[in-house]
């Protein structure tokens, strides 16, 4: 979206033909300036919930363009904090479309029972906001073993 911003100054006189000339030179000397690009990424924290060790859970980031023109990713990395448990694919770039919103994909596949957390940040080519964080957590569980009971 392209938006004009205009400054003359108008010339005190009678005559008709100084407020032409004035018109020409205001149109000739507008200045365009593109409005800036804006994605929001939701939702900003992300609790997997609870898994058991082993088990694989997934949920989506969403990336809505919202205005501008349409806006680059350019970078994903994920950061884990407590173990190995998090995973998304980091190689991906894509681009975001005007009025569209694209998906990211996030495991959650704990080795370990406890907590874990991680940090997912995505790079744009955004001007006022280029970097996006999203804070993950969950809890993984010791999967319950059943066994026979002896008499």
């Amino acid at each position: 979206k392209v938006t004009g911003v205009q400054t003359c100054a108008l010339p005190i006189s009678e005559e008709k033909p100084m407020i032409a000339l004035w018109l020409l030179a205001c149109q000739s000397q507008t200045s365009v300036m593109k409005s800036a690009k804006e994605l929001s990424v939701s939702p900003s924290f992300l609790d997997m919930g609870t898994a058991a060790v082993g088990e694989t859970l997934t949920e989506t980031i969403k990336l809505t363009h919202l205005k501008g023109d349409a806006i680059q990713v350019v970078d994903i990395h994920l950061q884990n904090l407590d173990g190995e448990a998090f995973s998304t694919d980091e190689s991906l770039t894509f681009t975001v479309e005007v009025n569209q919103t694209e998906t990211l994909e996030l495991s959650y596949q704990p080795t370990v029972a406890g907590y874990h957390r991680a940090k997912l940040t995505i790079s744009t080519d955004e001007e006022q906001t280029p970097v996006h964080e999203v804070e993950l957590r969950g809890a993984a569980l010791l999967p319950l073993e059943i066994g026979r009971a002896h008499v």
